[in-house]
């Protein structure tokens, strides 16, 4: 069997991504570029990548477990092409493992835990997600998490340790970047936003950790309301709002926020519960913005150094809001944090760099 040969197994479509679950996407077209051979198995095609070879089952694979079998005898047990099933979806990667252990022909299973229903759920739903993710950690050759925390997570479900590989989630760095002064006034016209110095929160509401960081941005809002040279932009969730606030429920091009903007926050509080890594947060810095974030609002990003790539709030609406006020009314600082963190997204945190890890992660994996 030729090496190098990977399904790509997700839920997902990939036109219509947002979030860690663009996580799959810009992974797999990392190494299909370091010569990988990819086979997507999903709703839709990958733009901006030629594929070998892609099957397009749609979603009804994932409510006809039937497909899965097909996909599996076509593509790993007649074709013998797939050496590595690498599963985005915890329901096809259940699948996968069982047709392993009656099949002769067994491929090497990973599993993308981009986010644990066990982990951020609560009540019945938890226990039906503990169930599954028990089975799952012990049936499969590799666990790929976005975060530390997550980890441990799967540790304490059974995995073992040697197990577990963390590769956080990455963001597209040569399209998401600092802005021209024209860019900047392109933006901000775009939005209908004046001089002064703007205030960037993007939370989606799809959540409920976005929808309490907004709620906390809103207090800090208002907190701030007497400092006119201030002004806050949120763009996503809405649980109130402020005199100080421009609020977009969506926007076509999340680069026109970024660009317009001054200071970026993500004030996640403690009990925010999430698997992964702030996907907006890489983007913040990734667009050169300073930032100021609780510990929790920094989830996912172990690199990032309080006082070097970011500005570090204690978990309260006043040490947040003070933060703001530092940062906005010093513009070395803020050049400081933002050309550091920018820095930091280059070297270690695009989605090319995420990518690199992956492949030689799967090299080792196919080869033990």
């Amino acid at each position: 069997m030729d090496r190098n040969r990977i399904l790509l197994v997700s839920q997902i479509n990939p036109l219509k991504p947002f979030g860690s679950h663009i996580r799959p996407w810009m992974l797999a077209k990392t190494i299909a570029r370091l010569g990988w051979k990819v086979t997507s198995l999903a709703p839709g095609p990958v733009p901006g990548l030629a594929f070998l070879r892609a099957d397009y089952l749609g979603e009804s694979y994932l409510v006809h477990p039937i497909n899965v079998l097909v996909s599996y005898r076509d593509l790993v047990k007649h074709e013998r092409q797939i050496n590595i099933i690498y599963c985005h979806r915890p329901v096809a990667a259940l699948l996968y493992s069982i047709l392993r252990r009656v099949s002769s022909d067994k491929p090497v299973l990973v599993i993308d835990w981009h986010s644990a229903g066990s982990f951020e759920s609560t009540g019945l739903t938890r226990v039906v997600h503990l169930l599954t993710d028990f089975i799952l950690v012990g049936s499969c050759d590799a666990l790929v998490v976005p975060s530390a925390e997550l980890a441990l997570h799967l540790q304490k479900l059974g995995a073992p340790q040697g197990r577990i590989h963390v590769i956080g989630n990455g963001v597209e760095a040569d399209r998401i970047r600092p802005p021209s002064g024209s860019e900047r006034d392109i933006s901000r016209h775009k939005l209908g936003l004046t001089n002064g110095v703007v205030v960037l929160l993007v939370a989606p509401s799809h959540f409920p950790s976005n929808n309490a960081a907004a709620d906390i941005a809103v207090r800090v809002a208002k907190a701030l309301e007497s400092y006119k040279e201030l002004h806050f932009l949120f763009v996503g969730a809405k649980p109130g709002t402020a005199q100080n606030v421009t609020w977009l429920q969506f926007i076509p091009d999340i680069r026109d926020a970024l660009w317009a903007s001054d200071i970026a926050m993500a004030p996640f509080p403690v009990d925010a519960r999430a698997g992964g890594a702030r996907n907006k947060v890489l983007e913040y810095m990734s667009a050169g913005l300073p930032l100021v974030a609780t510990a929790e609002g920094m989830r996912g990003i172990p690199n990032a150094c309080p006082g070097v790539h970011y500005k570090q709030a204690e978990y309260s609406v006043d040490s947040i809001a003070a933060d703001i006020l530092e940062l906005a009314r010093d513009i070395k600082t803020r050049q400081k944090l933002g050309s550091s963190a920018r820095a930091l997204i280059c070297t270690e945190n695009s989605w090319k760099s995420k990518g690199e890890q992956l492949a030689c992660l799967l090299r080792q994996v196919e080869q033990t």
